[in-house]
């Protein structure tokens, strides 16, 4: 074996949730070395006298001992012992990995679009959703009750500062021939549109998604969506709603 030869890298492991050993450490020597899985804080009760009312109120204080993913090292572990021996923590939840992402919590729905296989059909589902997991928990849930046989996901995209508008759909004249119908078969259409309001001169950009024919037919479906939404507006007064159906669109 040549000495001077350059040993050949080996593979590195590849860290992945399913390799990940996550849990609650009571004891000081399980934890060195590990890192911590979640903001670490102690919390206590300061009770704080009210000038008004004349009462003693208790307030939830909390101060931050570590953040998540900070390797627990001699410095670390000092700290927590303390804090353990003082009563301000029982537990420190550790991993055995470097995690530094945290998954930012929605703050409200928004539209997206569910492609799913069932059977042999592929269908299209349109839903509000705080998050892409959520979107296919409801996704999968309506399949479950509404669709016999097997499915599976196979799309999934979000709308970004969209409205979705479900427009009623021509009933089938079972007089026409299956040419006629077919030509009548709505497909789904994202259409950006300008409302432009004429008391101010200003314009707004929306976008809407509908299950519609064509684009005409998406526009006046757009129009008369923007008016039922401005005449039910609970908090617009009847000049402010005047001013707001005043307005020109263009596709």
């Amino acid at each position: 074996m040549n000495a001077n030869a350059t040993p050949e890298p080996r593979d590195q492991e590849v860290q992945t949730r399913y390799s990940e050993r996550r849990g609650q450490a009571y004891l000081p020597e399980d934890m060195l070395g590990l890192y911590v899985a979640a903001p670490l804080k102690r919390t206590w009760q300061q009770d704080l006298f009210d000038d008004e009312t004349g009462e003693v109120i208790s307030v939830d204080r909390s101060e931050l001992i570590a953040a998540a993913g900070t390797k627990i090292d001699d410095d670390l572990l000092t700290r927590i012992q303390f804090h353990l021996q003082a009563g301000d923590i029982t537990c420190v939840e550790v991993t055995n990995q470097l995690r530094l992402g945290e998954e930012r919590a929605a703050y409200g729905l928004i539209p997206w679009s569910v492609t799913a296989l069932i059977g042999k059909k592929r269908r299209k589902l349109l839903l509000y959703a705080d998050s892409a997991r959520m979107a296919l928990d409801v996704a999968k849930d309506w399949i479950e009750l509404n669709c016999s046989g097997t499915f599976h996901i196979v799309g999934l995209k979000m709308f970004d500062h969209c409205v979705f508008i479900k427009e009623p759909q021509k009933e089938v004249d079972p007089n026409e021939s299956a040419e006629e119908q077919d030509d009548e078969t709505p497909e789904f259409y994202k259409v950006e549109v300008a409302l432009r309001y004429r008391d101010t001169g200003t314009t707004r950009n929306d976008t809407f998604v509908l299950l519609t024919k064509d684009v005409d037919t998406a526009a006046t479906a757009i129009h008369d969506w923007i008016v039922h939404d401005v005449r039910n507006n609970p908090d617009l007064d009847d000049t402010q709603k005047a001013a707001a159906l005043d307005f020109d669109l263009t596709v």
